[in-house]
């Protein structure tokens, strides 16, 4: 299990989605309307391989940010 931190700058539709290394989308642990602040997301990659995934903010339908996540077990 990870932890996903991330903040919305004013209510908006927020979407996380989590890509494997080739590029498909293999979860999406947020999907909805959410109100300005602060979040964290517990993420749990338990039944993902081991290896490089991406996950990418996306809010109201713009990609804000893509970072890198690594599932070692």
């Amino acid at each position: 299990v990870t932890q996903i931190n991330f903040s919305v700058a004013k209510s908006s539709d927020v979407k996380i989605v989590v890509y494997d290394i080739l590029g498909n989308s293999v979860a999406t642990p947020v999907n909805g309307s959410m109100k300005q602040g602060e979040y964290r997301v517990d993420f749990d990659g338990s039944s993902f391989a081991t290896g490089t995934y991406f996950y990418s903010l996306i809010v109201n339908g713009e990609k804000v940010s893509t970072k890198k996540m690594l599932m070692i077990k």
